[in-house]
């Protein structure tokens, strides 16, 4: 599972930032609600800001799937970034 930041409602595209990233099983066809255990590690030099927060589950593309368009969501609304 991976968590980024991103300026736009665009998820996991190239200027996204990473902030989060764990390995866990999955059950195919089972919802998960999942935080990152170590919580999120925002860059230092991370711009002040407001930013979408996306967390999905294969979000590369790296294993093979017939629907991959369901693996990821967007937050609500957008978290501030200070420094």
């Amino acid at each position: 599972m991976e968590w980024t930041l991103s300026d736009d409602r665009t998820c996991f595209d190239a200027d996204d930032v990473t902030v989060a990233t764990q390995t866990a099983g999955y059950a195919p066809n089972v919802a998960a609600v999942q935080a990152p255990a170590g919580g999120y590690d925002i860059p230092l030099l991370m711009p002040l800001g407001t930013y979408w927060l996306c967390a999905g589950i294969n979000p590369r593309g790296v294993l093979a799937e017939t629907d991959p368009d369901d693996n990821w969501v967007i937050s609500d609304r957008q978290v501030l970034v200070v420094p």
